[in-house]
């Protein structure tokens, strides 16, 4: 069963993040075989993650312990922010990096907050497709999160 928490609440999800956990779900079904789908502060929290491989608040902590794969995220936003300015663009709505058998997604959502999404390879699956519904869930996501700063429990 997949799983959305927020990073070492040790009870059920208050309401926002079960919102949240919507649409992370939703972002999850448009790729195949999905592996870890998470929504990170761009200071580099994560947030709240969905997986079909953890137990509630593992893959969070998991996440949140790899340094080297949060700094890379957190630089990956700010290296697509640079790109689409040098093109003309207010900001990239979608950044895909391939590898032989994984395939990365990131998403920005508004100026605080991105998704990022690992799958397997999408062979022959049209990406213009799913960014487009992929930008729309990361909009209900940011109109959300409008005027919050939700943050780990560890943090508050």
């Amino acid at each position: 069963m997949a799983c959305c928490r927020r990073t070492n609440k040790p009870t059920g999800l208050d309401p926002l993040l079960q919102s949240v956990d919507h649409r992370l779900r939703q972002v999850r079904q448009l790729f195949p075989h999905p592996r870890t789908c998470a929504l990170v502060r761009v200071d580099g929290q994560v947030l709240a993650s969905c997986s079909e491989d953890y137990e509630p608040g593992q893959n969070e902590e998991e996440l949140q312990a790899n340094n080297h794969l949060i700094e890379a995220l957190v630089r990956i936003g700010s290296v697509s922010d640079a790109f689409a300015e040098s093109l003309g663009e207010d900001q990239v709505t979608a950044f895909h990096i391939s590898g032989t058998t994984t395939f990365f997604s990131y998403f920005p959502v508004g100026e605080k907050y991105f998704v990022v999404l690992f799958s397997d390879q999408p062979h022959g699956k049209d990406m213009g497709d799913v960014d487009s519904k992929v930008e729309e869930i990361c909009e209900d996501i940011r109109l959300l999160l409008f005027g919050q700063d939700i943050q780990a429990a560890s943090d508050e």
